[in-house]
């Protein structure tokens, strides 16, 4: 039997299911560890956490470790996205290797490096906050 439903609870269930699998793996492993593989958009978005409001950024710093959201102002074809928060970068990850290539790629770059900045325009400066990030790229020193 097909049972058809919106993208939005699709995506709602997704994300409650995905948060719940981490708690219950933190909870039953404590030793075990959460590695993340991922790349940063030109605009500087990271792992589905695209730039956005002010206004939006409760929904990535609360309690909740995985989210469905909706990004308001996007020009992203896909603003309907299943993500790890800033909070779940945090408390989860242990390590990461991030990948950055393409000169479209060194303007976001020098924003995650830079001494200020914020996460929501751009997201990925979470990266600043990790104990264990390894970032790869192939933009010239700075």
């Amino acid at each position: 039997m097909l049972v058809t439903v919106s993208e939005e609870d699709v995506c709602s269930t997704v994300a409650a299911d995905w948060e719940r699998v981490l708690r219950i793996y933190r909870d039953t492993c404590p030793e075990g560890e959460v590695i993340v593989l991922a790349g940063v958009g030109a605009d500087g978005h990271i792992a589905g956490i695209l730039c956005h409001t002010a206004d939006e950024t409760p929904v990535f710093t609360g309690t909740e470790w995985i989210v469905s959201h909706h990004f308001q102002q996007t020009d992203n074809l896909y603003p309907h996205r299943i993500t790890p928060t800033f909070t779940g970068w945090k408390e989860v990850v242990d390590r990461s290797y991030i990948y950055m290539s393409g000169e479209e790629k060194y303007s976001a770059l020098t924003d995650i490096l830079a001494d200020a900045g914020d996460l929501h325009t751009t997201p990925a400066r979470i990266l600043r906050e990790l104990e264990q990030c390894h970032l790869y790229t192939d933009a010239p020193k700075q």
